[in-house]
């Protein structure tokens, strides 16, 4: 994503909001290209270690941006016009350019999740971890483009 943050200035401007009283939390946008199992593990346990529970959605590149461009060139949104019309909120409209087969990215995903809302004792059901669990698949190309 070429954010300009370390996991390090992200822990200490966490601990500065708790300390100054000021609710916080984060998002995660999953399904990046070079998106591995190891790079899945690395941010839910910064959030597990923050005592974060973060709102989860998948990818959505926009038109304008370098991610939807790369999903054009390598054959990800294969009808832009179909695609633009779809774009709607991003929990709707998702691509998966991970590493991860879809169903790997998924379960992956809400195994973190499960393990940091039952560390933080939330209240939350399996089926909202995660924007759109209960979703049909419509396979394109490579990958699978979610639709509700």
């Amino acid at each position: 994503m070429n954010k300009k943050i370390s996991v390090e200035d992200f822990s200490r401007q966490k601990k500065v909001l708790d300390m100054a009283g000021i609710s916080s939390g984060t998002n995660v946008i999953i399904g990046y290209p070079t998106e591995t199992a190891e790079d899945i593990d690395l941010t839910f346990e910064a959030c597990l270690r923050n005592g974060i529970m973060p709102r989860v959605c998948s990818l959505l590149p926009i038109p304008g941006s370098e991610m939807y461009d790369f999903a054009l060139e390598k054959g990800y949104i294969e009808d832009e016009k179909k695609y633009i019309f779809n774009i709607g909120e991003q929990q709707y409209l998702k691509i998966n350019m991970s590493q991860l087969s879809d169903d790997r990215l998924q379960a992956h995903t809400i195994h973190h999740l499960k393990r940091i809302r039952d560390h933080l004792g939330l209240d939350i059901a399996d089926y909202n971890l995660i924007c759109s669990v209960n979703i049909e698949r419509k396979t394109t190309g490579r990958k699978t483009l979610f639709k509700d």
